[in-house]
């Protein structure tokens, strides 16, 4: 569900016979700081992923803002070389996608691909979503966790400039063939909203797909040893909700294939909540 009189990050929709609508995007670095950000960064993409997919969606007649929805799995990659700022783009339904399946491409001002993203989300339609949530964080509570991260330097993770909070703690060992490095992380309010982190938002209730993003990009940084590293694509399952406030165990690997992606699962209480796969510039 999503609350009335929020702001839109895109405008001046023109809705097509076909269903595709395209739409202009916001240039407003104040209202959206993350515009900031270079254009392939993981934070910029889920955060137009969230904007976009929604207010199109509404536009289309697709998206019915009583029921409660989460996204459940999402595929980008990073497009022409050089292409940026985001100043347009379209939302489409890939043919056979249900109402929740859609593509989101995003160009420049002259026309060039800047990103295109995949998603694909679920309708709670047979569960009060808000009594379920109080129910579970009640429950969480109750065997509550809150770990002493020891967070690794933010210029370890490329936020060197301050502007940010590092999510999880030094690897516990160098990332190895024969075995996946492991570390611990910690997403709360504290660290994961404004001002901690001036470019993340979310609704409060849980760790969201920004944040997930954004611990898989910290993560290639420590495996990879390099702060700068540049993710140019990615693919996320999103199998459980992260609770904030409650350390999670990140596992990272390299992947036999192709040799630029690097393999990242996310586990809180014994579950497992998400995989990524990320790929390096």
């Amino acid at each position: 569900m999503v609350a009335e009189n929020l702001p839109a990050f895109t405008g001046n929709h023109r809705l097509g016979s076909n269903g595709e609508v395209a739409f202009d995007c916001s240039q407003d670095h104040a209202l959206w700081p993350w515009l900031a950000l270079p254009h392939s960064n993981p934070i910029v993409v889920q955060s137009v992923n969230y904007w976009a997919s929604v207010e199109t969606a509404h536009t289309r007649g697709t998206y019915d803002r009583t029921k409660w929805s989460a996204l459940t799995y999402c595929k980008w990659h990073k497009g022409e070389a050089g292409a940026g700022p985001i100043h347009s783009g379209r939302s489409i339904r890939p043919v056979g996608e249900d109402a929740l399946g859609y593509q989101l491409d995003l160009f420049d001002q002259s026309g060039a691909s800047v990103f295109s993203i995949r998603g694909q989300g679920v309708i709670f339609q047979n569960r009060n979503f808000e009594s379920w949530r109080a129910d579970r964080k009640q429950a969480v509570a109750i065997d509550r966790q809150l770990a002493d991260v020891e967070f690794c330097p933010r210029a370890s993770v490329g936020l060197a400039d301050g502007r940010g909070s590092s999510f999880i703690a030094p690897l516990k060992a160098p990332l190895q063939q024969s075995s996946p490095a492991v570390t611990t992380g910690l997403v709360s309010k504290e660290n994961g909203l404004p001002p901690a982190s001036p470019y993340l938002s979310g609704s409060g209730d849980h760790v969201n797909a920004t944040h997930l993003a954004e611990v898989g990009r910290q993560g290639v940084c420590l495996a990879e040893q390099n702060p700068l590293v540049e993710i140019v694509g990615g693919e996320i399952r999103f199998l459980h909700f992260v609770e904030l406030g409650h350390s999670f165990r990140l596992e990272i690997e390299a992947a036999q294939e192709p040799q630029n992606t690097t393999l990242l699962n996310v586990f809180q209480f014994d579950r497992h909540c998400a995989q990524m796969r990320l790929t390096r510039g």
